[in-house]
């Protein structure tokens, strides 16, 4: 099924799509697809440019197409998005001719019956990193956890932080399933403490794609 693709250099023309003073163009297609072009100003023409993407996979390649055609006509030399996706390679960077990028996190699971749920949790408590501190969202039989923190810290410093987050929650939310939460993969801490309550990396990972643009 083909996409209408339609670029829009005007912030009037689509207000709500407009992102801040970095974007160049926006690309929609279907219901739901969009591709924002973002310029960052940076010096080195292959760090310039990045796509910000939503949509279903089937229907951004052609738009991701169209901004890397946009980024290449503003100098740049690669265009640069993230995705999440399942496996190696997401369908959108594989239709357009890519075969790997840069993990930038991957989601890690926990299942809220596993015995080993409790590890780790009796430790004496160390200080926890400056910030430090996990958010839960409730997304139907899931928790996902996100987190944020100002120093690296230790597993043993994370690791009440992130009991604590998950403390109750069966009781709280019946029907709770899994616990999710990301890590980025060199954060030994955070993974660290991960693997000491129980959490199991997945398949599925945010990865960094690079287009190479035709001079």
């Amino acid at each position: 099924m083909s996409t209408n693709v339609r670029i829009h250099r005007d912030p009037s023309a689509v207000p709500d799509h407009w992102t801040d003073e970095r974007t160049v163009a926006v690309v929609l297609g279907g219901e739901g697809e969009e591709v924002v072009v973002l310029d960052l100003g940076a010096p080195d023409p292959a760090l310039r440019f990045v796509a910000v993407s939503e949509g279903g996979p089937s229907g951004v390649a052609p738009l991701m197409r169209a901004a890397a055609e946009v980024a290449r006509e503003g100098g740049g030399t690669v265009l640069r998005w993230i995705e999440e996706a399942d496996g190696d390679v997401s369908p959108t960077a594989r239709e357009l001719g890519l075969t790997g990028g840069e993990e930038v996190y991957r989601w890690w699971r926990l299942g809220l019956s596993d015995a080993d749920a409790g590890a780790g949790r009796e430790a004496a408590p160390e200080p926890a990193p400056q910030g430090a501190h996990f958010e839960v969202e409730i997304d139907g039989d899931r928790a996902v956890l996100s987190h944020d923190r100002a120093e690296e810290g230790t597993p043993e410093q994370l690791i009440p932080l992130l009991s604590a987050a998950l403390s109750g929650l069966p009781a709280t939310h019946p029907g709770l399933r899994t616990a999710e939460a990301y890590a980025a993969p060199d954060d030994d801490s955070l993974t660290g403490a991960f693997r000491a309550l129980g959490f199991v990396p997945t398949e599925r990972r945010a990865v960094e794609y690079a287009l190479p643009l035709a001079s």
